[in-house]
């Protein structure tokens, strides 16, 4: 009986160990740098660089965190999680989320009218 109890308590770590492993699987697609390209409104579209001379961009990393450098300046403790269409980042605690539409290499967001274009690379 104790063998019967052993091997079948084996057999549920083995099952539970396969659960855990397929569930790390591949790293979101989201994961990575997002450098604005674009930036758009009313209706005039314009190279990112003409707005952010030293560059806008943000790097999500696998374990949720984000960080984000506009014009060199670097700031961390934001994080990301994936969304319907894509992503949102937001400080660490969750404030200030933005929410980011995915097609393809390409983020979008949306603020007050301008919209930027972010390509992952």
């Amino acid at each position: 009986m104790k063998k019967i109890a052993m091997t079948l308590s084996m057999a549920l770590v083995c099952v539970f160990a396969c659960f855990c492993l397929t569930a790390c699987g591949e790293p979101s697609p989201y994961v990575g740098t997002w450098t604005a390209t674009k930036a758009s409104a009313m209706g005039v579209e314009v190279d990112a660089s003409e707005i952010y001379e030293e560059g806008f961009s943000f790097t999500l990393e696998a374990n949720g965190s984000a960080s984000v450098n506009l014009n060199g300046d670097v700031s961390g403790g934001g994080k990301w999680v994936t969304s319907e269409n894509g992503f949102t980042l937001s400080d660490a605690d969750g404030s200030n989320p933005m929410e980011f539409t995915v097609s393809g290499n390409e983020a979008t967001i949306e603020m007050m009218g301008t919209e930027i274009i972010f390509t992952k690379g």
